[in-house]
């Protein structure tokens, strides 16, 4: 045998090993992985310029009407910067991609506004648009009553006129209520019968789901699912792929368009002069019960219950601590999801357990309070009270 045959060979058999001993990969959390959550993650007080919340550099953003963009940071889970702007903005600002285009409430002067880089792009006046149709860097298209207007900023002239096309429409049978989307290859429709209806591009329906209630808002695209907003205050996440739909039902009704963000929905809920963002998606963290829930005595044990949410490979640290802060209880659980911890409190007192969860996805924790009494003394004060 060659010296390189036994060398390719060898070779051969070192990667085969080390395949055979390489870590296995590790699924991560599904978009949608039930429990799931509603809850308020921060409260303004303003009028939201057309109630549409958008992506940008920031995280997620409003417009107040009054002349500001305002942002919210999901990653800090608190407000962020605001940028002023030159005017009070007229309802609903238009948005296409990174671009905003807002409008003054007083006169015909337009901005637009790129969302990726947090800066006005460019300003115009006495444009007398009725219509906006498309907005990027360096263009403004929309009609003007009888022309289509292209602006370009690049351009010496700086504006193109068309004679507007007159609209031509043709029915699909049931009337579209909602805006169609294409998705791996095939058209996602909405139509007036409350089903959605995966459509080839030969025209035959591959598939349909009955939503079994009127749709609030147009079918939300997220990475792995659509989110139909419905008037029974319900969101179904539709997985197309899989054909399957996860039901979650809300509390309250969002005020305008909700918005897709990392995995998340976002939207917000009126209470009387204040505006309530809301998350909806999957429970992260940790819950921590224990039992008996009341009257804990001295001498009794007491079994306290850990469950993580969606936490990958999740290493428990367990701490019981006193009311000097001195630990009467620590405990490590590896790789665990749920676990169970039995203690005998031998002294009265106020108590904390602080469980730690270390996952690879994230670190989460949680504590709660407990006061254990001591039996001899609610028997003593009941004999000297009778």
């Amino acid at each position: 045998m060659s010296i390189s045959k036994t060398r390719l060979l060898a070779f051969g058999a070192l990667l085969a090993a080390l395949l055979a001993c390489a870590a296995p990969r590790l699924a991560p959390v599904a978009e949608i992985s039930p429990p799931l959550i509603q809850e308020e993650v921060f409260a303004w007080s303003g009028q939201v310029a057309g109630q549409a919340l958008f992506s940008c550099r920031e995280g997620i953003g409003w417009v107040d009407a009054a002349g500001q963009i305002v942002t919210w940071s999901p990653e800090k889970r608190a407000a962020g910067t605001t940028w002023p702007l030159p005017f009070a903005v007229s309802d609903p600002p238009f948005r296409q991609g990174d671009f905003l285009a807002l409008k003054s409430q007083a006169e015909d002067q337009w901005l637009v506004f790129d969302l990726a880089r947090m800066e006005t792009r460019f300003a115009l006046r006495d444009l007398r648009a009725k219509q906006i149709l498309g907005v990027d860097g360096d263009h403004l298209v929309y009609v003007d009553g009888e022309n289509l207007v292209v602006h370009s900023r690049q351009e010496p002239a700086g504006l193109f006129r068309w004679p507007a096309v007159e609209k031509k429409f043709f029915k699909l049978g049931q009337n579209l209520e909602r805006q169609p989307f294409i998705s791996g290859g095939a058209i996602i429709i909405a139509p007036a019968d409350n089903n959605v209806l995966r459509v080839s591009n030969s025209g035959s329906v591959r598939w349909w789901l009955a939503l079994h209630s009127i749709p609030q808002f147009d079918l939300l695209p997220m990475a792995d699912h659509l989110a139909a907003f419905l008037m029974n205050q319900e969101i179904k996440f539709i997985n197309l792929r899989r054909q399957q739909e996860t039901v979650f039902k809300i509390n309250g009704r969002p005020t305008g368009m909700p918005l897709a963000y990392q995995h998340d929905l976002y939207f917000f809920l009126a209470a009387e002069k204040m505006q309530k963002l809301q998350r909806v998606g999957n429970q992260v963290g940790i819950e921590l019960t224990l039992t008996p829930d009341k009257a804990l005595l001295l001498g009794n044990p007491i079994t306290f219950s850990i469950l993580t949410n969606n936490l990958l490979k999740p290493r428990l640290l367990a701490t019981i601590r006193d009311e000097a802060g001195q630990t009467v209880l620590t405990k490590k659980i590896e790789l665990a999801k749920s676990a169970l911890l039995v203690w005998i409190p031998v002294q009265a007192g106020i108590y904390r357990m602080h469980v730690s969860a270390a996952a690879l996805n994230r670190i989460e924790e949680k504590e709660i309070s407990f006061q254990v009494f001591d039996p001899r003394e609610i028997f003593l004060n009941l004999y000297l009270f009778f």
